[in-house]
């Protein structure tokens, strides 16, 4: 028994040796192999892992971009990209066969897919390892909520597979207004194919980038299977600080004016692009700047040709030419000159006003304002053929031929000839008297204009009014203004002579009793097509309103509209025209009173329509222009309005509290129909200008968010 025992002990001690053995040489082997890595494979260890880990930036959120009024016109929105990770292990097979039809489902639906399309694309992937399946890119926050409802992803990232990356994407309150002056990001490939790098281009976003992006952050992150990359929270992120917001200098009210009233002339007369600027006066700033291009889908801004484009002045100049004499003291603006029949030959160029009416002798002030080109260019030889330059020294002093230097990238160089240019021919002083062989961009001929309207002080174009950061203003932007371009009595005759074209001249189209504008018309020649046997030619109307005491300045251009009629008064005059007397009637500042209206006058012929919308701003404006309203029955917060015999009066509006039930936004004004549509989640697509005449889903309509609605506004 005894013998037994040690027989039994004896195999197990050989055991428990062989063991210790196995165990010992393992534990060799692993010392050994750790200290391989860190000594001898080190190194190349080392190396590896900067490619399994990176430390990437946290793009800072983007600052916002305002109207004058405050009014939101471009903004930064987060956006989603959803991939799943087919093979995580908490995704078993029994998870996945049982969940896969109806997480097909959800995502045919989602995406407007069929079902089978879904299913076979991830079974596919599954089978092929696939740990970055994509679900959904740049999708809102509402359908990320959506999406973490579906079938296995609601189980979430670990359980579920769910990968969410947030990245920021820029969105415009108002599509199609102001788009080159406002910008864009575009997206530029990096080394990296999974990432891409956002820079700004022309316009505001890439003018004032550097206040707008604010700081990025820094975040580590980790390569996974499929070659993607996903954050690490370690506790070492580095949040990003948000960029500046901006608030520009445009007027979105008169940015849709001009905008809506250029479209239309555009379709018209089929023009290949126009544009349209509205500058303040006194300040500079740019309240409105329209560029429209013909393009296969209809017009819309691809260039932005306020800034950009050199054109021939054409008639518009002859502003700057007959200035340059009346302030050297060469002519007045009663002095005779001969345009005989309306024609003229100097040095074999023959020179002929498009008016075969007047004829003989005529007064200076006369020739400009029927638009003259034989008056102005037989003054101008008269007076400058002996010293051509002292004519082009004194364009230079009204700063014609140099750049505003506006902080928008893409100004183009003005170009201005000299005497002693290698282009300059014997008939290049009489061209430059009515605008050729001189080439400047429309916001250059508008500025000249302006400085006329401003007593004769040239402002440099402005953009931007404020900086903001927390709702504080961190900067301000002053007007740069520029010494006085010509004397007091030159100033108050081309005034007058501006006016005249209005009243008496080749734009009495134009004239309106209670807007009164001046200004200069233009009609140039491009060239001749051979394909059509025409002529091309470009319409311009540049002036100023109301002229007894400016507040805007304004530019439209129309080039090559098709037809017979071609003429700037005919076809950029009305534009301009409905862009000063809209503008005119919106600006309540510029008008008189309503109780200094004559006392005889029938009040209901004087009371104006208003629009539906909030309580609280209505009677505040109806306050301010003293107008009678009857709100005693009135305990909504949002109204209609209606006008009576004697008084405006406000009923109840009732606005569903329900963020699912479409409200009605009929007779509102956009701003309000917007702020109500938008914060049901819907996505608003609207047309014209005024009130809202109709909308494309009844109110009361149960909706479900991202759903877009057209209203119609007239």
């Amino acid at each position: 028994m005894i013998e037994n025992d040690r027989k039994i002990k004896a195999k197990m001690l050989g055991k428990f040796k062989f063991v210790f053995l196995l165990v010992s040489i393992f534990f060799v082997l692993a010392i050994f192999r750790i200290l391989h890595l860190q000594i001898v494979e080190g190194d190349k260890w080392k190396e590896y892992s900067k490619y399994s880990q990176r430390y990437e930036p946290i793009e800072a959120k983007r600052g916002n971009i305002y109207s004058d009024d405050g009014k939101l016109l471009v903004s930064t929105v987060s956006v989603y990209e959803v991939r799943m990770d087919l093979i995580t292990p908490a995704i078993t097979d029994k998870i996945f066969n049982r969940n896969v039809d109806s997480l097909s489902i959800c995502l045919a639906k989602f995406h407007n897919k069929t079902k089978d399309y879904y299913k076979n694309r991830i079974i596919k992937a599954r089978r092929k390892k696939n740990r970055g399946f994509s679900i959904a890119k740049d999708i809102s926050y509402n359908q990320l909520l959506e999406i973490k409802k579906f079938p296995i992803l609601r189980r979430g990232r670990f359980y579920g597979g769910m990968l969410i990356t947030e990245s920021n994407s820029r969105a415009r309150l108002f599509k199609g207004l102001a788009d080159r002056t406002l910008g864009n990001l575009r997206v530029v490939d990096s080394d990296d194919s999974q990432k891409q790098k956002k820079v700004g281009y022309a316009g505001l976003e890439g003018a004032f980038d550097g206040f707008l992006k604010g700081k990025e952050g820094i975040q580590l992150e980790e390569k996974i299977a499929g070659n993607l990359w996903i954050s690490v929270n370690k506790g070492n992120t580095i949040e990003p600080q948000s960029g500046s917001d901006i608030v520009s200098t445009l007027n979105i009210e008169i940015q849709d004016i001009a905008h809506n009233s250029l479209m239309k002339n555009l379709k018209k007369y089929d023009a290949d692009y126009g544009v349209a600027i509205v500058m303040e006066v006194e300040t500079g700033e740019i309240k409105a700047i329209v560029n429209l291009d013909k393009t296969s889908t209809g017009y819309r801004e691809t260039k932005n040709r306020a800034i950009g484009t050199l054109v021939e002045p054409g008639s518009t100049f002859k502003l700057a030419s007959y200035m340059a004499l009346l302030d050297e003291n060469l002519i007045d603006t009663n002095d005779i000159v001969d345009i005989e029949d309306g024609t003229f030959y100097y040095m074999g160029k023959k020179f002929k006003d498009s008016d075969d009416e007047t004829t003989g002798k005529i007064t200076i002030k006369r020739g400009f304002e029927i638009s003259s080109n034989v008056a102005i260019v037989k003054t101008i030889i008269a007076k400058f053929k002996n010293n051509p330059q002292a004519f082009v020294s004194k364009l230079k002093e009204f700063n014609l031929g140099e750049k505003l230097e506006i902080p928008l990238i893409g100004e183009a160089q003005p170009i201005l000839r000299n005497p002693d240019d290698t282009l300059w021919s014997g008939i290049s002083l009489p061209q430059m008297s009515y605008g050729y062989e001189i080439m400047l961009t429309p916001l250059q001929i508008l500025h000249l204009y302006n400085a006329i309207a401003n007593d004769g002080v040239p402002v440099k174009p402005m953009f931007i009014k404020h900086l903001r950061s927390d709702e504080k203003i961190t900067k301000t932007f002053k007007s740069q203004r520029k010494p006085t371009i010509c004397s007091k009595k030159t100033l108050r005759k081309m005034q007058k002579m501006l006016e005249g074209v209005v009243e008496n001249g080749t734009a009495t189209n134009l004239k309106d009793k209670y807007c009164k504008i001046a200004g200069k018309t233009g009609t140039t020649q491009l060239t001749y097509n051979n394909r059509s046997k025409k002529m091309e030619y470009q319409s311009t109307f540049a002036g100023y309103f109301p002229s007894n005491d400016p507040k805007y300045s304004c530019i439209v251009i129309i080039n090559n509209p098709k037809g017979w009629n071609y003429y700037g008064a005919t076809v950029a005059g009305p534009v301009f025209k409905d862009i000063a007397l809209s503008t005119y009637s919106k600006m309540n500042e510029l008008h008189e009173d309503i109780s200094e209206i004559a006392e005889n006058q029938d009040i209901i012929s004087i009371l104006p329509t208003s629009k539906s919308g909030k309580k609280l701003e209505i009677e505040n404006v109806l306050e301010e222009l003293k107008i009678p309203m009857n709100a005693k029955l009135t305990k909504s917060a949002w109204v209609s309005t209606k006008k009576e015999e004697k008084e405006i009066s406000l009923k109840s509006r009732k606005i569903s509290e329900y963020k699912n039930i479409v409200p009605n936004v009929r007779d509102m004004g956009l701003q309000d129909a917007l702020y109500l549509l938008e914060n049901c989640g819907l996505r608003v697509i609207f047309s014209g200008t005024g009130r809202v005449k109709n909308q494309s889903i009844l109110q009361g309509t149960k909706i479900r968010k991202g759903t877009s609605i057209k209203i119609v506004l007239g």
